[in-house]
């Protein structure tokens, strides 16, 4: 509101047990005080400006704050990195926590503990690991068109009036990995975080303790008066609506409980078995391919022997041909020389008979000139 401050108090109830928003003031041009509250011990031991440094204190944290916001004035939305890191504090929220991991709006988060999946180990038998990355060193790998459980290395324990969401780190995105896309963590969850990572790629990837896999987003729900007071925010008549959720569930018992409907007991990639499929579909192919081939063959081989058969035929048939062509030619030949001796013979014949004439002719002029005389 413009020109006005809001002063917010915290009191404890009569039991001892919740803080709950006890009295809101506004002061017009001034800065109002309030009223004095009385705090046990265990509220004094609590340092909001710290993180907890053991799983009991993050514990403690957690109980104080589960249903009490610390901080009423931080406005419903998208934490930024300084909200989270005052409800992280405050409420232990993430434990451990690295403030390096901290980004503008989000938190990147570590892999640690069991890694659960399902490997063919020969054509017909599925065999469930599970992986202990629990210190330096350990590592486990990804392997191509496969899905493993990852479980993160934080305890979440996580307040009513917060949401989260997560994805994975761009880096992994870029590598051709899946991760179900903006899944919640609800209000009120407590336990460890298993996530399933797909690898659709033919790459095999590792990934090592402590490597950080996903970006975590907070989110703050609207006000409501399960967690504020009722005097500044009440709207509407309507009970907020807790979840019920199970503590500190395993990454089988996540598992088991999204199986059991469908009576299965194992989650495995389909792409393993539709490429052996494929691959025995080629294999069938190939086969049929080479039977064919072979066939094609045989019958290439009868259609050769076949042509070869009708060319040796008309092969046979043309020395035959040329062979009595010969024979005629011969004959013809002898023919030709006897008719060409006999020609010869009569023509010497005719000569000797024109010759004869021509002497008789001759005398026969001789003779009518000498009677002339």
């Amino acid at each position: 509101m413009l020109g006005r401050e809001i002063e917010h108090c915290l009191t404890e109830d009569n039991g001892g047990n919740n803080m709950k928003a006890a009295k809101f003031k506004f002061c017009e041009g001034i800065k109002c005080g309030c009223s004095k509250s009385t705090e046990t011990s265990s509220e004094k031991s609590i340092d909001k400006n710290v993180y907890a440094k053991t799983e009991l204190e993050a514990e403690e944290r957690h109980k104080k704050y589960e249903t009490v916001d610390p901080y009423p004035l931080i406005a419903a939305a998208l934490l930024n990195s300084a909200d989270i890191a005052a409800y992280v504090k405050a409420t232990a929220l993430i434990y451990p926590f690295d403030e390096k991991k901290l980004k503008g709006a989000s938190y990147d988060v570590t892999i640690k503990g069991p890694v659960v999946y399902w490997k063919l180990t020969d054509p017909d038998k599925v065999e469930k690991k599970t992986i202990q990355i629990a210190k330096k060193g350990d590592s486990f790998d990804l392997e191509p068109n496969s899905i493993a459980f990852v479980t993160l290395e934080p305890m979440f324990r996580i307040p009513t009036y917060l949401a989260l969401r997560f994805n994975l780190k761009i880096t992994h995105i870029y590598k051709g990995l899946l991760l179900g896309t903006g899944p919640l963590v609800d209000p009120g969850f407590s336990g460890k975080l298993s996530i399933p990572l797909h690898n659709l790629t033919s790459n095999t990837y590792r990934f090592f303790y402590g490597e950080e896999l996903i970006t975590m987003e907070f989110t703050k729900m609207s006000p409501n008066v399960a967690w504020m007071d009722s005097t500044f925010i009440k709207s509407h008549d309507e009970q907020y609506i807790a979840n019920i959720i199970k503590s500190d569930r395993t990454v089988d018992e996540y598992i088991t409980k999204a199986l059991e409907k469908d009576r299965l007991d194992k989650v495995i990639s389909s792409i393993p078995n539709a490429v052996k499929e494929c691959k025995n579909e080629v294999h069938s192919a190939n086969k049929a391919v080479k039977k064919m081939k072979y066939a094609s063959l045989a019958q290439a081989a009868i259609s050769v022997l076949a042509v070869c058969t009708l060319v040796l035929s008309a092969v046979q048939c043309s020395l035959d041909a040329i062979s009595k062509a010969n024979d005629r030619y011969d004959s013809l030949v002898e023919e030709y020389t006897n008719m060409k001796m006999d020609y010869e013979t009569e023509i010497s014949l005719l000569k000797n008979e024109i010759s004869q004439l021509t002497n008789t002719v001759n005398e026969l002029q001789s003779q009518d000139n000498m009677g002339a005389e």
